[in-house]
């Protein structure tokens, strides 16, 4: 046995005593964490997503202090570790919870912004921001409907309009293009991301397509018309 096996094999056994013994779905979950503690590939391709996820928005600091917390709990489970996660990062996530879930997609890591969100004037308790590596997205359906917009998708969601009182926008996702008031504007990306199923639209579009004003302070997000 070579040294990065025995290394890999300890820091396994170490983690997996502190998970129950009936948790089969976590085993991607310690497949991951004992490729963060040893630095090396994990076994499982949803567990080497999963990593490939943590890396990629978390630092090595950040990294080295979720193993630290890690080693010090009795006992982890996905809820456990979304805590030390957020803990760490000051946002909250349910990344671990998410693909502790049994079946081969992985989930992307995600955290929720704290502050509320104001839309003219009013706070909007339904409305939590996501934040997905430097951007900041908003939860599409409910965001334009407390905008005062009415969201129908079409088939397959290739197709979306958006529709009040004063203006009708009508998307083709596929080709990147809307339709607003008879003129038809081209995109140079889709300005919708789909997370786990729901849809988000990225804040500087709320002010490029439909013209809401966003500003920010340490407390809230503040949309205007």
């Amino acid at each position: 046995m070579t040294d990065k096996v025995l290394e890999r094999e300890m820091a396994k056994a170490f983690l997996s005593c502190k998970f129950e013994a009936d948790e089969e779905a976590e085993v991607w979950i310690l497949e991951a964490l004992t490729s963060l503690a040893t630095k090396q590939e994990p076994e499982n391709e949803k567990s080497r997503v999963m990593v490939q996820e943590l890396v990629k928005t978390l630092t090595s600091k950040e990294i080295s202090a979720l193993i630290t917390l890690l080693s010090k709990e009795r006992h982890i489970d996905g809820n456990s570790l979304d805590e030390s996660l957020s803990s760490i990062k000051g946002m909250s996530t349910n990344f671990f919870t998410k693909n502790s879930k049994k079946g081969s997609g992985v989930f992307p890591l995600l955290f929720t912004d704290e502050r509320s969100v104001l839309v003219n004037g009013n706070e909007k308790e339904e409305l939590a921001v996501v934040i997905k590596g430097d951007q900041f997205l908003f939860p599409l359906v409910p965001t334009m409907d407390a905008l005062g917009y009415k969201t129908k998708l079409g088939p397959e969601y290739t197709t979306l309009e958006m529709s009040s009182e004063r203006n009708t926008y009508y998307f083709n996702i596929k080709n990147k293009t809307f339709i607003h008031e008879g003129q038809t504007f081209g995109l140079l990306e889709n300005p919708f991301q789909n997370l786990n199923g729901d849809w988000y639209l990225e804040r500087h579009w709320l002010n490029a397509i439909f013209k809401v004003r966003v500003s920010e302070s340490d407390e809230a997000f503040i949309l205007e018309l």
